[in-house]
């Protein structure tokens, strides 16, 4: 239904498109044969004089040409029906303009040439000539992210930019990446930059779910709370990144973070063209995989366990001995003849001749579990569009359609996005636009409480998926290190059906839907020729619905049932129904006036001055059903147990919580001024001032002012550059100063109470969420730049080098306090965060010739981020936040090495160690040491672009240098599943015996062991619960020490992309009755270099990777 009203939209935008660009050409004839004047003025888009553009008329020789005033004058002896004039200027687009009565005094506005959008920058406010700004820019054309097959933008600008890490974190359709421009400047806040599309400040995240007693917030899917996915990137025309404070103050005290600026597509003067572009894309199977072991590696390797650790103790009948992995089940008769378990009925213990069958056995069965979950994907994108225009109007409509299937088996994301933009200008002073765009997103996939990329890790090998009669096979080993170990911990409650990795993917599902719907009008009016009056109101509209379905077998819904099952190991189980519904309205309106005049051809002013208000408002609720049918959708409250004992309470607490809500709401109001000053194109001014009120502060620190001053020096325009100028042609210094901010939403002024559903004498009840701080105010961030631009060799070389420091103050952090006050953390401005970085873009076209051209560009990133002042709930370190350090900083222990005489791990001692006390031994002071940041320090990329008569060959390179992680991969079990009391303590995960129950790499065989003491890769191997050997006295055992073996360092240089592409000639395309034709091949993630020993060094750990891919792509327009 969605697509079907889509397209009739666009089929009466075509029909309504043809009949004006019609009318617009036919609706004037000129009979008489008398002289006929014709005159007018050029502007440009700042209403400058353009001079010398030249204008013809009916596509003939020039018949004039602009003055030094932009005027132009010229006789016709008659006009034939239809005609029109053209006018061209070197850098703008060419304007056609059907010629009516009366001819004279025509105003006519060009706009900047596509090509040249490099040196015209859009901020969303104003455009403006990069070399009269002294601001950070970026911009990235249209052309540079055609035909990309990530369908999210944000994934498409990784690598491009200097200072704009972009980093996935994880490789599922629809996920949006994460972005920082120069660093990171807050604590609890959001870092990530602004994001403005033709104007208007994106407002649609929506409140995070809360949960309940009964329903976890991680149990929902939250991916769809970032707007970015709603942009279809093939709309787009160019992206401005603003990263200094003159580049983004105009911003005020949103854009800390930076801004990215989107300009969409308009029409262009000219008959209506059609495009359609689609491409087909083949995901494969992940390219790097964790080096586990085999099923006949594994039964070797609990052998050897069992023979060292467990058959003396078990043969003689005294002492403790481990049951590790499917071997020490048949070596301990936890599993007898016929494959029954020691628990089952009529079960008969194995002769040694039948176990060792058994094993033999169990040799045969070798599953890859990722290549159960994992499978060879196919996508699509389909992008059809109309454009066009006239003197009077343009107008751009778009219909795109993208599935892409996931990596994952019975994952899958859809995308429906509809756009539409036309501009008229109903007279020579004003100019209307009128903007629409709809969007729907549906992600599919399933549930699970198991994280299916951590079981296929530890899943042991010889597991089966299925019975030999096509039924599940309950997993033997994943859930019962307790239960086949004499330890004291508690049971698991596991269903009686057991647990199945395949049944929660085919019996369980999640279906995420989104709808959104933006509209937006702006006008420009011509006051006088030189000052402009401007407005926009834009309002948008998001519906988010997500469905949680868990089948009744599965381990899902067992984890999720009713509280009188709890503790039923016979659970009969019933289906669960989950669903949340979230909707979000914003409104933004502007108002400002813009005037822009040369005076003595020497003297440029442009002056700005606005207000602007914004607001969003969103809720979120979510509930969860039991007894669900899937066949009949229908539900129905299982009944409690006739000897149940629930009592009215804890049925009305049932009930309260099958069931919240939240919401919340954001206004602002701002003013603003800008002033930008150029003399004779060699020196430049830039101030800015805007001050921004938000109702998330108390009534004296509500509004926050902020401020920017930038100048800008084109050497290359003074008279003793003229001797250098054949090497280096142009030169620009920058320099700049100011102040941006950010709001730290969750931090409130005021005090909070959340209600609940209890009542007292018929009054609602609540508790008090936070305590109040009515002198909670803004984060501010004070930014200084010094830049250098330089081209040479008429730019087919151009270097672009910035340093910088930004120092941001009054960071919101949670203080501890005195318990006593009834809360025990308060929010404050407290902290100062800073960051210094260089930048260097490096790009050119070192070879053109009329065949061939070559274009490179690479640009390097450095930042160096330090918490100057933090002040924290427990003081000191906490979660990586240590003053005088970056954020995110790892602290942890040096291993020098296991000790051939213990096993164990010898950890490095810091210069100050002191060692007075049997207790200093465990000291962890003595062996922390600083080893890094999860953040890169140096980040950038690279491409290379040939083109060849009609073939063009393009590679793209992303990279990213310094990122350091702790890269442990926890295993589901461990020796404190077995039990509490135990004799010796495992010093990390590789010395505890129990975590090979499940299945761990290949190259943990190569241990230490008495008779093998030096060059061993891993510690011995302890059992927390055999005898004791009275080692832990001299050694250091906190994780917060020992999980400094575990890091890793996560530099990597990933190809991005290789693709070739070719445009057929005209005569082929005219042959066929179309106006191009191309096809494009490329190569997605094909390489990456790296030392990191995991999947994928961008996302450590086990989560969804980013897949490689082949794309096949055709491109045509009408």
């Amino acid at each position: 239904m969605f697509f079907k009203i889509i397209t009739a939209i666009l089929l009466s935008a075509t029909i309504t498109s043809y009949a004006m660009a019609n009318d617009q050409t036919h609706n004037m004839i000129e009979k008489d044969n008398k002289e006929i004047s014709i005159s007018g003025k050029i502007v440009d888009y700042e209403g400058r004089p353009v001079i010398g553009a030249s204008i013809t008329l009916n596509g003939k020789k020039a018949v004039a040409t602009s003055d030094t005033d932009g005027k132009f004058h010229f006789h016709a002896i008659s006009l034939p029906a239809p005609s029109y004039i053209q006018v061209t200027y070197l850098g703008m687009e060419a304007k056609k303009i059907t010629l009516q009565p009366p001819y004279h005094d025509l105003l006519i506005r060009l706009n900047d040439k596509i090509n040249m959008l490099d040196e015209v920058v859009s901020t969303g406010y104003n455009r403006l000539l990069k070399r009269r700004s002294a601001g950070s820019f970026a911009v990235i054309t249209h052309e540079q992210i055609e035909n990309q097959v990530s369908t999210s933008i944000d994934k498409i600008l990784q690598g491009q930019i200097a200072g704009m890490h972009v980093s996935v974190p994880n490789g599922k359709p629809g996920e949006s990446a994460q972005v920082r421009i120069r660093g990171i400047n807050t604590v609890n806040g959001s870092a990530e930059p602004l994001w403005v599309v033709d104007g208007v400040i994106m407002q649609d995240n929506l409140p995070k779910i809360l949960g309940t007693g009964m329903m976890d917030a991680s149990d929902f899917n939250n991916i769809f709370r970032n707007g970015i996915g709603d942009i279809n990137p093939n709309d787009i025309e160019s992206i401005t990144i603003l990263k200094d404070a003159v580049a983004s103050a105009i911003y005020g005290s949103r854009s800390a973070g930076g801004v990215i600026s989107i300009t969409t597509k308009h029409g262009k003067v000219g008959k209506p063209r059609v495009n359609y572009s689609t491409l087909f894309t083949i995901g494969l199977y992940p390219q790097r995989q964790e080096n586990i072991m085999n099923t006949e590696e594994k039964i070797r390797w609990e052998q050897e366990l069992w023979n060292e650790f467990s058959a003396k103790p078990f043969k003689s009948g005294n002492g403790w001995y481990p049951v590790i992995g499917i071997v020490g089940m048949i070596h301990a008769d936890k599993i007898g003849k016929n494959g029954k378990l020691w628990t089952e009925n009529g079960f008969e213990k194995m002769t040694e001749e039948e176990k060792s069958a058994y094993i033999e056995g169990l040799k045969r069965n070798n599953v890859n579990w990722y290549d159960e979950i994992f499978r060879n994907s196919l996508s699509q994108n389909h992008n059809l569009s109309l454009s066009g225009g006239t003197g009077k109007m343009d107008y751009y409509t778009s219909l795109s359609y993208t599935k892409n299937m996931g990596l994952v088996k019975r994952n899958d994301y859809q995308r429906y996005t509809f756009n539409m933009k036309i501009n008229v200008n109903p007279t020579s002073k004003l100019k209307l636009g009128f903007k629409s765009t709809v969007s729907f997103q549906k992600s599919g996939d399933f549930v699970s409480s198991v994280d299916p990329f951590r079981y296929a890790y530890f899943a042991n090998p010889y597991e089966t998926p299925y019975n030999a009669d096509g039924s599940y096979r309950a997993d033997m080993t994943y859930f019962n290190l307790t239960e086949i170990n004499a330890g004291d911990a508690s049971l698991p409650y596991i269903p009686t059906n057991g647990f199945n990795i395949l049944r929660e993917m085919n019996e369980t599902s999640s279906c995420n839907t989104k709808l959104g719907i933006n509209i937006q009008g702006t006008f420009d009016y011509f006051l006088t020729d030189n000052l402009k009056f401007t407005g926009i109101a834009a309002y948008g509209r998001n519906n988010i619905n997500g469905t949680d379905e868990l089948g009744k077998n599965t381990y899902a819904a067992f984890k999720n049932r009713l509280p009188w099952d709890m503790q039923n190991r016979e659970w009969n189980g019933y289906g669960i129904l989950r669903q949340n519904f979230s909707e979000g309205n914003n409104f933004m309106g502007r108002l400002m006036l813009r005037y822009a005049q040369d005076f003595r051809k020497l003297h440029h002013i442009v002056m700005i001055g606005g207000s602007e208000i914004r607001s969003s408002k969103n809720q979120r609720s979510i509930m969860m059903q039991y007894g669900y049918d899937p066949e009949t959708k229908i539900t129905g409250m299982p009944e409690p147990p006739e000897n149940g004992n629930m009592s009215y309470s804890k049925w009305i607490q049932l009930i309260n919580n099958l069931s919240s809500s939240q919401w919340n709401e954001q206004k602002y109001a701002s003013f603003f001024a800008t002033v930008d000053y150029d003399f004779n194109n060699t020196y430049t001014l830039n101030a800015a001032l805007r001050t921004d009120g938000s109702n998330n502060f108390g009534a004296k620190e509500q509004f926050n002012p902020t401020y920017s001053i930038g100048a800008a020096w084109n050497i290359d325009n003074e008279r003793f550059w003229r001797s250098i100028k054949p090497v280096i042609n142009r030169l620009t210094m920058r320099v700049s100063y100011g102040f941006t901010g950010n709001v730290v939403q969750g931090m409130l002024k005021s005090l909070v109470i959340s209600t609940g559903r209890k009542k007292w004498n018929d009054h609602i009840t609540g508790t008090v969420k936070n305590a109040p701080n009515p002198h909670l105010r803004w984060e501010r961030t004070r930014d200084m730049k010094l830049g250098i631009d330089m081209g040479l060799f008429n730019n087919r070389l151009n270097i672009n080098t910035e340093i910088y420091e930004k120092l941001s103050s009054d960071i919101i952090t949670r203080v501890g306090t005195v318990s006593t006050t009834g809360f025990t953390a308060y929010s404050f401005n407290t902290s100062k965060i800073r960051n210094r970085g260089l930048e260097i873009s490096i790009y050119g076209t070192p070879i053109k010739t009329k065949k061939l051209t070559l274009s490179t560009s690479v640009n390097l990133s450095w930042n160096r981020n330090e918490l100057v002042k933090f002040v924290a709930p427990l003081f000191g370190v906490s979660d990586g936040k240590y003053q005088g350090y970056p954020l995110d900083a790892i602290f942890n222990g040096i291993s020098t090495g296991i000790d051939k005489e213990t096993g164990y791990y010898n950890m490095k001692t810091v210069p100050n160690a002191k060692f007075e006390t049997i207790a200093d031994k465990k000291n962890v002071a003595n062996y922390k040491f600083y080893l890094g940041t999860r953040n890169a320090p140096y980040s950038g990329g690279g491409s290379i672009n040939v083109s060849y008569e009609r073939f063009t060959f393009s590679v793209q390179a992303a990279y990213s240098i310094g990122g350091k992680a702790l890269n442990e991969i926890n295993s589901p079990v461990n020796y404190s599943m077995v039990g509490y009391s135990r004799n010796n303590t495992p010093q990390t995960s590789f010395s505890d015996i129990y975590t090979n129950h499940l299945n761990v790499a290949r190259d943990r065989m190569d241990r230490w062991t008495t008779e093998n003491r030096e060059g061993t890769k891993y510690p011995r191997i302890v059992d927390a619960f055999g005898a004791p050997l009275n080692l832990e006295g001299n050694m250091v055992t906190g994780s917060n020490i020992m999980d400094g073996i575990y890091l890793q360092e996560t530099s990597f240089l990933r190809i991005r992309n290789i693709s070739l592409s070719y445009l057929f000639n005209k005569n082929v395309t005219e042959t066929l009755g179309l106006s191009n034709l191309g096809i494009t091949c490329s190569a997605q993630n094909f390489f990456t270099f790296t030392n990191f020993r995991g999947i994928d060094p961008e996302q450590p750990g086990l989560t969804y990777p980013i897949t490689r891919s082949v794309t096949f792509g055709l491109q045509i327009g009408f």
